[in-house]
């Protein structure tokens, strides 16, 4: 991270910005999720709870989020956020979902938060590690769900395989005629890239507008 060359400022890893039609410092995206108006600088309107709109949007992306795209589950691997706890044996459990459930998977460290049906906005659930030297620690996940289940629909392409390379994504891509606004997403939801040029090794969720309707399918990239 460049701690040891610079003084310790650490380092800034350049990457591709999200739409922001109306330069107000929300991404089109979280403005779409939460209702507000894409082209209109609304950055500092307060809301009835207190919180102007961009401090919302800011307090969501400072927290450990995940961004859900479609009306589909979405898997977080608590390990993510919790690199402290893995070497005294972590055991989790998760509660108080907000707009959604949550769910621990068998093994015991995936949590799974399904959105509220036809909901759009801001989600959340509660989780708890406990270490076995009897250390324990209660965090939050903050979910931006961004388009209600009757407003998108889901594609998992059967041709996506371990051998599908940054080519047959691209071909892919041109047969889908009339497509644009291509996103990418890791598997938490998490937006990434807008090419699959620069991404590293892995699984990835890959979204476009296809002539009005938004379309997920899944990407391997080795």
């Amino acid at each position: 991270m460049g701690i040891k060359t610079n003084n310790g400022w650490g380092e800034v890893i350049a990457g591709t910005a999200a739409k922001d039609s109306d330069k107000d410092g929300m991404p089109d995206y979280f403005e779409e999720a939460m209702g507000y108006d894409v082209n209109k600088d609304d950055a500092m309107t307060k809301e009835s709870d207190g919180y102007v709109r961009i401090e919302k949007y800011i307090n969501w992306l400072g927290a450990s989020h995940m961004h859900i795209t479609d009306e589909s589950s979405r898997n977080f691997d608590l390990r993510t956020i919790t690199c402290g706890f893995q070497s005294v044996k972590p055991t989790y459990s998760v509660s108080a979902a907000e707009n959604g459930t949550v769910e621990l998977l068998a093994d015991g460290y995936t949590a799974r938060f399904t959105p509220k049906a036809n909901f759009k906005g801001l989600a959340s659930f509660k989780y708890i590690v406990k270490g076995d030297d009897k250390t324990e620690y209660t965090g939050r996940v903050e979910v931006l769900v961004e388009k209600g289940a009757a407003d998108e629909s889901t594609v998992t392409d059967p041709s996506d395989t371990p051998e599908s390379s940054t080519t047959r994504i691209v071909e892919k891509l041109r047969l889908r005629g009339n497509s644009e606004a291509v996103k990418i997403f890791d598997m938490n939801g998490n937006y990434m890239e807008t090419s699959t040029s620069n991404l590293p090794q892995g699984h990835y969720i890959v979204r476009q507008n296809i002539q009005g309707r938004v379309v997920n399918f899944l990407y391997n990239k080795n």
